[in-house]
């Protein structure tokens, strides 16, 4: 099966579906042959193959097979370099797929609301209904979508990791959270909100929550001066970016892992936490909350900062089932998300798709 990748990537760390897409190609490309075209023009530091994009380029001016591929995969939505291309696409036969990453679940089209209406009316929306199915990344993402009639779940996946936490004797508790920083789509305000609403609880427990990520959008600026108007200095430090082997370090130094976004498509900061034997505290918003309760592997919240304070609270009042949690968090990885399993299944559900197949 040959399959073609459409996307709009750049080597953006922090950008979960810039981080995953080149995964997507590079694992499905043990099963299948594929490549990725960047719309965005820009060359992909991954090993997967990458094919020139030319502004009005038409498929069938790509390099064989992909000139004619049995599928092709669009990821993510909202960028009019992809309309010609899947119109191109339904007038030669070709079916293609969309993986939404999250853009189409009722919360995100309630950011920027008028303007995604009026999007989808006059552009979108043909777009979308002429997928031959939409792929999502975790059974609450497809719940929250409406768009679409025929779907799958195809979701995001980790590598395999040799490696077992090792737990430090000490008197303290380190909470952290490492990725983008964003009001939004990650809830970096209920994050606060819900810190000032543990902090006694933290200070009894000598807990310490360490944010670290890149300042975009002036946002360390606003972390801390919510910091010092909540004095939440004895709790809380933020760090620049962190990525590659710092990244790994601190993921190994901490206790716990928190995340309280308020919608996601299949959150990778979350998954890299579990494989490391993280326990985590999460929000329904991040799509991970029930998967991670049925595992025992964390404290799922509601999307709103009372709910995750409690969880906070549970969780360094549960310090006795940390270790027991985070065996739990590496099994949940390695039955669900290694990206071998996961892929195995998503090429399978391709296969009803492809070419003369339906």
């Amino acid at each position: 099966m040959v399959i073609l990748h459409i996307a709009s990537v750049s080597n953006n760390p922090f950008s979960g579906v810039c981080t995953v897409v080149p995964k997507h190609v590079f694992y499905q490309s043990k099963y299948a042959e594929c490549a990725l075209l960047n719309v965005s023009g820009e060359s992909i530091n991954a090993d997967i193959k990458q094919l020139e994009y030319k502004k009005g380029i038409r498929l069938n001016e790509l390099p064989k097979p992909f000139s004619s591929p049995d599928l092709i995969v669009f990821h993510e939505v909202y960028y009019p370099a992809m309309l010609p291309l899947a119109k191109q696409a339904k007038s030669a036969g070709i079916p293609y797929i969309i993986i939404p990453h999250g853009c189409l679940t009722a919360n995100a089209q309630r950011q920027k609301r008028l303007k995604k209406l009026i999007g989808n009316m006059l552009l979108f929306n043909r777009f979308i209904n002429g997928a031959a199915a939409l792929q999502f990344l975790s059974k609450p993402e497809m719940k929250r979508t409406k768009f679409g009639s025929r779907s799958f779940i195809g979701t995001n996946g980790i590598g395999e990791l040799e490696y077992e936490k090792v737990w430090k004797e000490s008197s303290g508790s380190g909470i952290v959270y490492i990725g983008r920083l964003d009001i939004i789509s990650k809830g970096v305000d209920i994050l606060l909100e819900a810190v000032s609403k543990a902090k006694d609880v933290m200070e009894k427990n000598s807990c310490r929550l360490d944010i670290y990520g890149p300042d975009q959008n002036d946002m360390h600026d606003y972390i801390r001066k919510t910091v010092n108007e909540r004095s939440l200095g004895s709790v809380v430090s933020l760090h620049r970016e962190a990525f590659g082997e710092e990244k790994e370090k601190l993921l190994k130094e901490s206790d716990l892992f928190i995340q309280t976004s308020r919608s996601e498509g299949m959150p990778m900061g979350i998954l890299e936490a579990l494989n490391y034997g993280l326990p985590c505290i999460v929000t329904k918003g991040t799509t991970l909350g029930e998967v991670i309760r049925s595992y025992d592997a964390g404290w799922p919240a509601e999307t709103d900062p009372d709910s995750v304070a409690e969880a906070i609270v549970k969780a360094l009042n549960e310090k006795d089932k940390w270790k027991a949690m985070s065996k739990n968090a590496r099994r949940l990885t390695e039955e669900n998300y290694l990206w071998d399993k996961v892929v195995k299944k998503t090429i399978l559900e391709y296969e009803k798709y492809v070419k003369g197949s339906q």
